[in-house]
């Protein structure tokens, strides 16, 4: 009687190793998939931290409008030719603690988000603006007005005599959608 040797067969050993393989595949493409997944989070959370930060500020700059001393009611703004703005003056204090008048503007130029500022609104001309880089990889940014009748419109005018009620900025970068409304408070100037 001859009796069988034991171990594995070659067939077996290569179904085996072909079992394993397959394994290590579907392995790795799950750990690349996961890994790929958490970098995007991470871009993406990176993106809304930015643009809570960037909300912040023209929140700030919202609260603390003032009145133009020269021209009474100012704020203005468009979305023109893609290049959308919006211009308000507003209160800042200084190294002193002591608050200032400030024109800003936010602008959109490109794929970029610009603040532009003006120590002294009644210079406008007279000294150049600082202007400083916001936001990097703006696809869209759009800006709208709230009248009296509480309608929303694309354009504000300088000379308009009531403030809008609110400020509604919408934006898109990094692939997210962002749109934040703004009450408008004109404050007096503190001396």
């Amino acid at each position: 009687m001859k009796t069988r040797a034991a171990g594995f067969t070659l067939i077996e050993v290569l179904v085996a190793i072909a079992l394993v393989a397959a394994s290590v595949t579907l392995s790795y493409r799950a750990l690349a998939a996961v890994i790929s997944g958490s970098e995007q989070l991470g871009a993406r959370i990176e993106v809304g931290r930015d643009l809570d930060r960037l909300f912040e500020r023209m929140e700030r700059d919202c609260l603390h409008h003032l009145p133009n001393p020269v021209r009474g009611a100012w704020m203005m703004g468009n979305n023109q030719k893609g290049r959308a703005f919006f211009s308000l003056t507003t209160s800042r204090s200084d190294e002193q603690g002591a608050y200032r008048s400030q024109l800003v503007e936010y602008r959109h130029e490109g794929d970029a988000l610009y603040l532009v500022s003006r120590d002294d609104p009644e210079l406008v001309g007279e000294k150049p603006p600082r202007r400083e880089l916001l936001f990097q990889g703006v696809e869209r940014f759009e800006v709208q007005f709230m009248d009296i009748s509480h309608a929303w419109i694309a354009d504000w005018e300088d000379g308009i005599e009531a403030y809008p009620l609110a400020i509604k900025v919408s934006l898109r970068a990094g692939n997210q959608d962002a749109e934040r409304i703004f009450v408008v408070r004109p404050q007096r100037l503190r001396r």
